[in-house]
């Protein structure tokens, strides 16, 4: 799968883990789940980073930027440029 697709797959998993972590109690197994799996969704966006270093392609921004971005709805991050989201600002 090429490396654009697992980022933005990754963020997706991110997000609704966040979204998940944040209705459920914290010392539940269903919150261990969904911390589980944006820890998993951190690791494969950063694969997903070290693959387009590797092929010398445009990397997607950082993890942390990039899930802020979205998390505030005000700028869609895009790998390499930044483009106006339906939100505005």
């Amino acid at each position: 799968m090429p490396y654009r697709k697992r980022a933005e797959e990754a963020l997706a998993t991110w997000r609704d883990a966040a979204r998940r972590m944040e209705e459920l109690d914290a010392d539940s197994p269903a919150w261990q789940d969904a911390y589980a799996e944006a820890e998993l969704a951190k690791a494969y966006y950063q694969q997903a980073i070290d693959d387009a270093r590797a092929a010398h392609l445009p990397e997607p921004p950082a993890f942390n930027l990039a899930a802020a971005g979205q998390a505030r709805g005000q700028r869609r991050v895009a790998f390499g440029r930044s483009s106006r989201s339906a939100i505005a600002d």
